[in-house]
């Protein structure tokens, strides 16, 4: 009974892994300064966002839906990481997490509402090589902020001044 137990799991188990994608790697970085070099997403700086007021809406299916999970670490689908000490600022990060493809390429975006009346769009151009789906360029407010092409850490972070 024993061995008909662990090989009913093992077969599960081995079943399972199969059929799986591979997850893309759709996650970046962004830091937000005012004209004066602030950093926008300390809370110890005068005139900075509200982290608590920041809403990710995510576009799935031509609609852009608001991503928000209470169960979740980060429930508001975004981090702030301020231990980075190549940075000098703090840094939002989060995860693009639906795809669309189009006679234009394959693309995702999203918006960020920082706070009422203050609403930026990001798009990113997906690149699929294989089974593997993987960002290329990303676009703020439709200006190019990062390529894949032409960043030499290859690591998806840029800063925007507000």
């Amino acid at each position: 009974m024993k061995n008909l137990f662990f090989c009913t799991i093992s077969l599960i188990v081995l079943t399972s892994c199969m059929n799986s994608k591979p997850l893309p790697e759709l996650s970046f970085g962004l830091s937000i300064i005012d004209n004066e070099g602030y950093d926008l997403l300390d809370s110890t700086v005068e005139n900075s966002f509200d982290i608590k007021s920041i809403k990710i809406y995510y576009k799935i299916d031509g609609e852009y839906i608001w991503d928000y999970d209470a169960r979740l670490d980060n429930p508001g689908g975004f981090m702030i990481h301020d231990e980075y000490p190549d940075y000098s600022t703090m840094q939002l990060t989060f995860s693009f997490n639906s795809i669309e493809e189009s006679s234009n390429g394959t693309t995702t975006s999203l918006i960020i509402k920082w706070e009422e009346g203050n609403v930026d769009t990001l798009t990113a151009e997906i690149h699929k090589t294989n089974s593997v789906e993987d960002i290329s360029k990303i676009f703020f407010n439709s200006e190019l902020k990062w390529d894949i092409n032409s960043d030499e850490e290859s690591m998806r972070y840029f800063i925007v001044t507000k």
